[in-house]
C-alpha cells in the first residue's frame, strides 16, 4: 500500500482536525477485513519523529513486524516521484495507491479490488469514491472533450441511471486515490510518466495499459470517503492538462470525441439545475 503525505490536518468530525494520514490509517486498520498489508508511507520532511513513531505502532500492533515503512523524500512535492519510489521499495505483488485523504468504508473494500485483477485482461481496479455528504466524487474517468472527466461528481448515488453502480465497468481510467494494480504491468509501464508531476500521471497510466491490452474497471463495492484535495495545496498546481492534450488528444477523439457516460452525467446536472430553477 503506497500512502504520498504532505502531513496536512483536516477537520473531519466533531473531534476537530486530524492528521490526515493518521485517520486514513486508523479508520483502514479498523475496518479492513484484509490484513496481508505493507504500509509504505513517503513524505517530503512533514512527519516529525513522534508522528512516525505513532504511525509504526499502529500499524505494527495491527499487521505484525515488517508491514510499516516510511520514507522520505526531499525534493519539492511531486506526486509521480513519490509514488515511484515508494512503489519501487515496496515488497507486494500488488500496488495499492492510496491518498492520504482517503477513508475505507466498505470492509471488503481491499478484497473486492483484488478479486476484480483475477481477469487477466484487466490491469487497474479504482473505487467508488464519495464525498462526506454522500455525493459523488469520483465514479470512473472518461475522457471528454480533450480532457479527463470525474462523470457524475457531485450528483447522489440514487440520482445515477439505473445500473451505473451495480457492477464492474470498464473506464478509460481511474483516479490514483484508490487504485490497485500489479507489480508487473507497473514496471512493464515503469510506474508513472514524469512529465505529469502532479495532475493526469494516472490516467495517462490507464491509457497506456490499454495499450498493452490490460483494462481499467471501476469496482463500486469497493467504497471510500475521499476528502478531495485536502492532502495538497490546489494553487501550487502546475498546468498540465495541455501536456495531456499533446499526447492524448488525436487518440482520444480530439476537441469533438464526446463521451457517452459524461453525456449522460450533464443531461442529470442539467435536469437537476432546472428542477432547482
Amino acid at each position: 500500500m503506497l500512502i504520498p503525505t504532505a502531513g496536512f490536518s483536516k477537520v473531519i468530525g466533531p473531534g476537530g482536525a486530524e492528521i490526515l494520514v493518521r485517520h486514513c490509517l486508523q479508520k483502514l486498520l479498523e475496518r479492513s477485513r484484509y490484513r496481508r498489508l505493507e504500509i509504505v508511507v513517503i513524505d517530503g520532511g512533514e512527519l516529525t519523529d513522534p508522528l512516525l513513531e505513532d504511525l509504526r505502532l499502529l500499524v505494527e500492533s495491527q499487521l505484525g513486524a515488517k508491514s510499516w515503512q516510511h520514507l522520505r523524500d526531499d525534493s519539492p512535492y511531486d506526486y509521480t516521484t513519490r509514488i515511484n519510489k515508494a512503489a519501487a521499495a515496496a515488497h507486494g505483488e500488488l500496488l495499492l495507491q492510496l491518498n492520504d485523504d482517503t477513508e475505507l468504508l466498505a470492509v471488503e473494500g481491499i478484497e473486492l479490488l483484488i478479486q476484480a485483477l483475477a481477469r487477466p485482461d484487466t490491469g487497474i481496479a479504482g473505487a467508488l469514491l464519495l464525498y462526506p455528504d454522500g455525493s459523488v466524487q469520483h465514479a470512473g474517468t472518461a475522457i471528454d472533450n480533450l480532457a479527463p472527466r470525474h462523470a457524475w461528481a457531485g450528483s447522489r448515488p440514487e440520482a445515477l441511471p439505473w445500473g451505473t453502480l451495480r457492477g464492474q465497468r470498464t473506464f478509460h481510467a481511474v483516479t490514483a486515490a484508490v487504485s490497485l494494480c500489479r507489480r508487473s504491468l507497473w514496471e512493464r509501464l515503469d510506474g508513472f510518466a514524469e512529465r505529469f508531476p502532479i495532475n493526469y500521471g494516472d490516467v495517462d497510466f490507464c491509457l497506456r495499459a490499454a495499450g498493452l491490452g490490460q483494462r481499467t474497471v471501476l469496482v463500486p463495492g469497493s467504497q471510500w470517503l475521499h476528502f478531495e484535495s485536502a492532502s495538497r495545496k490546489l494553487e501550487e498546481i502546475p498546468p498540465e492538462l495541455s501536456v495531456f492534450e499533446q499526447i492524448w488528444g488525436g487518440r482520444m477523439g480530439g476537441p469533438y470525441g464526446v463521451d457517452h457516460y459524461c453525456s449522460a452525467w450533464r443531461m442529470l446536472l442539467r435536469k437537476q439545475s432546472v428542477d432547482l430553477g
